[in-house]
């Protein structure tokens, strides 16, 4: 059974407390242990991400740009990709977008072997990590 609801002028946490107490509120709850939850544990403990180093809306959003990414590349890769995305006038985010598109096209009109397909993620997780 669900508790009585709160009156209307009740604070805010009192409010919390009767939505998560009720059936529907526990059950959309459950929801952020599958959506949010687990990506910001992986952001937090893999990648040791909990505070923003920068200040100023334009530079957390570059931050968090390259947080979301959830990559571990290395800085000077990093660097040399953001350097290269400027010589040709594009963002880095459209430079790294295309670079991937083109290897992964590259590698799904190949007419190899399994091992084909076994060296060329081994050559991704290499670059990724």
């Amino acid at each position: 059974e669900d508790p009585a609801p709160p009156t209307a002028d009740a604070p805010f946490a009192e409010r919390m407390i009767y939505r998560v107490a009720t059936k529907a509120g526990r059950q959309r709850y459950k929801l952020r242990q599958q959506t949010v939850e687990p990506v910001f544990g992986i952001i937090k403990e893999a990648l040791g991400f909990r505070r923003f180093s920068l200040r100023g809306l334009s530079k957390v959003s570059l931050e968090w740009t390259r947080v979301k990414t959830t990559l571990e590349i290395p800085d000077t890769l990093f660097r040399q990709a953001k350097a290269t995305a400027a010589i040709h006038g594009q963002t880095l985010k459209k430079f790294v977008n295309e670079a991937l598109q083109e290897k992964l096209s590259g590698a799904s009109s190949k007419q190899g072997t399994c091992l084909d397909e076994v060296l060329w993620r081994r050559q991704t997780v290499r670059f990724f990590h």
